[in-house]
């Protein structure tokens, strides 16, 4: 008699559906060695078949999380204090910046204490500086870099600290990081600093504390401006670029040449603070040295720079292209702070002032095309005064009237 084997009986398991292949480092703990579907807050393979563990994911740049830590988060852990404190931030060239690991989305501490005025996390910070420094100048940052850098990377040092930059400042340049990232976590970022920056400059402005941050202020307005300038969002630009232009004449930085103080300049018509100068303690205490003598020549021949491309991008009339150019038309033959040099230039210049170094009315002396005694990197600024006074006689040259004018600037250049 045959024994016929009985027939078995087959495990029915639901087919795993088909998914693409993720990036590295997205997939679930779980999940290292078999296709996972990324899926949050629990991935497929985990929801049809339970490990032991619960569905873990390592992503540190989530937008979620980096959203948490720069809505309430500002200090390290105490482990992220001892591997900073010897890492020698202080002291850092900036070239270091360029070894700064490109997987910046290694695993963040998550274990930071809530404060009111917080910064994101540090991993996250040297990133957004990584992606910013190699542009800064072009998006007008003039301040000295590695000087910002390392207040910026001080360790142990809270948020909103006198030795840190001010606030306005770190997120307007926060904000061009992660406009510079590429798609993904830290460029979904850009609303959060955005709103930061515009928060920290409406309050920052009559409680700065010395001079350095006044500069900053100023500073952050021209980030601002060109950011605006940049998303052709041109009202928004304007009002950044006049309140720079409002504060650059309210602290005479139109004046750095002059060995005496001169009168009040008129007032800016159209400036965002214009109401609220009375308020103001315009005066800056004597640059430290030759470079913060630098900065300042060079904050206002940025906004000088920043008013003029509004004037070129608005395309309007002449007289609303008269209130964005309002510091080079209210000012005139009144401006005598020197052409701006590159940073490097003013740190081989021990001892630099402008006032030592006036030669008569700047502008005035480029028009007449008289020699400067000085050798200056002012390619773009001088061809941005050129570019405004083109502007302005083109929008009032009829056939055979105020020829001469138009002539000179043709000759310049």
């Amino acid at each position: 008699m045959s024994m016929e084997p009985k027939p078995t009986r087959k495990r029915f398991r639901p087919p795993k559906p088909r998914t693409q292949p993720l990036k590295r480092g997205r997939a679930c703990l779980n999940c290292r060695f078999v296709r996972c579907d990324g899926m949050r807050p629990v991935c497929g393979n985990c929801t049809r078949v339970p490990k032991g563990e619960s569905c873990k994911f390592t992503d540190p740049l989530s937008k979620a999380n980096l959203e948490h830590h720069v809505a309430g988060n500002s200090q390290f852990t105490e482990e992220t204090f001892e591997s900073d404190s010897h890492s020698g931030y202080l002291s850092t060239p900036m070239s270091s910046l360029s070894e700064i690991s490109s997987d910046g989305q290694s695993e963040a501490r998550s274990n930071y204490s809530s404060n009111e005025a917080s910064e994101p996390p540090f991993e996250t910070i040297q990133q957004l500086l990584q992606n910013f420094l190699p542009h800064a100048t072009q998006l007008g940052f003039v301040l000295h870099i590695e000087r910002f850098t390392n207040a910026t990377l001080i360790p142990q040092i809270p948020f909103g600290n006198i030795l840190r930059p001010s606030q306005s400042l770190l997120y307007a340049v926060y904000l061009w990081g992660a406009h510079l990232s590429p798609p993904g976590p830290l460029f979904d970022l850009k609303p959060t600093f955005l709103r930061r920056a515009l928060q920290a400059t409406a309050t920052e402005t009559f409680t700065h504390n010395d001079s350095v941050h006044a500069l900053q202020m100023i500073q952050a307005h021209i980030l601002l401006g060109n950011y605006f300038l940049m998303q052709k969002r041109l009202l928004s630009a304007q009002l950044h670029a006049n309140a720079a232009a409002t504060l650059a004449m309210s602290y005479r930085l139109h004046k750095l040449g002059s060995a005496v103080s001169a009168s009040p300049s008129p007032m800016l018509h159209g400036a965002l603070y214009l109401d609220s100068l009375d308020q103001l303690d315009a005066h800056l205490t004597p640059a430290q040295d030759s470079v913060e003598e630098g900065e300042r020549v060079r904050c206002f021949w940025a906004v000088v720079t920043l008013q003029s491309s509004l004037s070129l991008a608005s395309e309007s009339d002449s007289q609303s292209m008269g209130l964005s150019s309002c510091l080079l038309e209210c000012l005139g033959r009144e401006i005598d702070t020197p052409w701006p040099m590159q940073i490097a230039e003013y740190e081989l210049m021990e001892g630099y002032r402008s006032a030592d170094n006036y030669e008569g009315e700047v502008i005035q002396r480029f028009m007449m095309m008289e020699p400067s005694s000085r050798p200056h990197s002012v390619s773009h600024v001088q061809a941005t005064v050129l570019l405004h006074r083109s502007m302005r006689f083109s929008t009032k040259w009829t056939s055979g009237r105020h020829s001469h004018p138009l002539q000179k600037c043709d000759t310049i250049l």
